[in-house]
């Protein structure tokens, strides 16, 4: 079924526009305008739906058009509800609450060449789960999602596609998204106050399996964050464009918030960051990095690039303890050891105390280091474990020491793969 408008404009008072039942398919509505007014006749009340595809579980809708409108004054102006390959085709809404919502189990639709104004309203596309069932497969390419609180918000989703589109003038996040899996988001700018990509904090471990690519992102207000990474998200890369932050508080370009958050890269990016701050913070998990440009500082949580206290073990003051100075530098860890000498009293010598953040995925060796036993300076060699120990060796192949005398390891440097 095909409804032309003819460039008419339609006024709904008080009421839904156009309601499609489950089950229907190759509907298709072009070339006209929608209004929405209250009952009374004053304009935009945002409280109805345009165009509202109505799909269960058990009977999808599948193979709808929507082309050529304009939207005004909805509370949601189209409403996909477990919809199936459908399109959006140069579609303009303005004065709306939610531009569009996919709904349930909603598979494989895009939406394309539209300005999805959702000015004092929420957000220009919003997907949401019905109970456990998400959807699959979203298109959204050469559009303007501008205005909302959200350009995109997202409580679940799998296989989403943004390319050679502006989200612009948000009031909080430009993309927020709750696990959502299988994004790509290219060569598109993104505007918003307090956050460009945000993805929150997830209860399990989950791989995002994202890539942001060619983007520009920028954040403006105090504390504000172009990419932000909750806990348990990980499996997400961030290769060339740009991303800026806001010029006060705890301003980031990046910033990965905890535990769980693990192969994390960013390569060939662009930070602009005019707090002050570093421009990249870790909180934990592995974060890979070439190619950064700008205000390229990245700073790490839990002691990771600054200190810890360490521990010489094998000698017979067993509290002896000294300050380790580490620095990561991506896929590298660097420590700056201090001379840490004590009276022999075993036949190993270990230095203990290292925090995760520097422990290599796979054990290091480390050769040519100033190691002293039985009082007598030698090099040797040195192997960093995956549980953070540092196995002083005497010599090339050799861990035995002496059990007397003074033994240990004198200042040096020390540069290993954690990855």
């Amino acid at each position: 079924m095909k409804v032309l408008l003819n460039g008419a404009t339609v006024q709904f008072h008080g009421c839904d526009g156009f309601k499609v039942a489950a089950g229907v398919a190759q509907f298709s509505i072009e070339n006209g305008e929608l209004f929405s007014l209250a009952a009374d006749g004053s304009p935009d009340p945002k409280a109805h739906t345009a165009i509202a595809f109505q799909g269960v579980n058990t009977k999808t809708c599948v193979y709808n058009v929507c082309r050529d409108l304009y939207l005004r004054g909805w509370s949601i102006c189209v409403d996909w509800s477990y919809t199936w390959s459908s399109r959006i085709d140069n579609v303009a809404t303005i004065n709306c609450d939610t531009a569009v919502r996919v709904f349930g189990q909603s598979v494989n639709n895009s939406i394309s060449d539209s300005n999805l104004l959702a000015n004092t309203g929420t957000c220009s596309v919003r997907t949401a789960k019905d109970g456990s069932l998400r959807g699959e497969g979203l298109s959204i390419v050469n559009c303007l999602l501008a205005q909302g609180t959200y350009g995109i918000l997202s409580d679940g989703f799998l296989s989403m596609n943004v390319t050679n589109s502006v989200i612009d003038l948000v009031g909080d996040a430009a993309c927020d998204f709750t696990n959502v899996q299988s994004l790509s988001i290219a060569n598109s700018w993104l505007y918003a106050a307090n956050y460009g990509v945000r993805y929150r904090d997830l209860n399990l471990p989950s791989s995002q399996k994202a890539s942001l690519t060619g983007n520009t992102i920028i954040t403006t207000a105090a504390g504000s964050r172009p990419v932000m990474i909750g806990a348990n998200n990980y499996g997400i890369g961030i290769a060339g464009g740009a991303l800026e932050c806001g010029s006060a508080g705890a301003s980031r370009c990046i910033y990965i918030e905890g535990a769980g958050c693990d192969d994390i890269t960013a390569q060939g990016v662009n930070l602009v960051n005019p707090s002050g701050n570093a421009s990249v913070f870790v909180g934990a998990g592995r974060f890979r990095h070439s190619g950064l440009t700008g205000n390229d500082t990245v700073q790490y949580a839990s002691g990771a690039g600054d200190q810890y206290r360490a521990r010489l073990t094998g000698i017979a003051d067993a509290d002896r303890t000294f300050t380790i100075k580490a620095h990561l530098d991506g896929d590298y860890v660097e420590l700056e050891i201090p001379e840490s000498l004590g009276a022999s009293n075993t036949a190993a010598c270990t230095i203990t105390g290292m925090p995760s953040a520097y422990r290599p995925a796979a054990e290091q060796l480390i050769p040519a280091v100033p190691i002293c036993n039985d009082t007598q300076a030698l090099y040797g060699r040195v192997r960093v474990g995956t549980d953070g120990v540092l196995t002083l060796f005497n010599g090339i192949t050799s861990t035995t020491f002496t059990a007397s005398g003074t033994k240990g390891i004198y200042g040096c440097n020390l540069r290993y793969r954690r990855f």
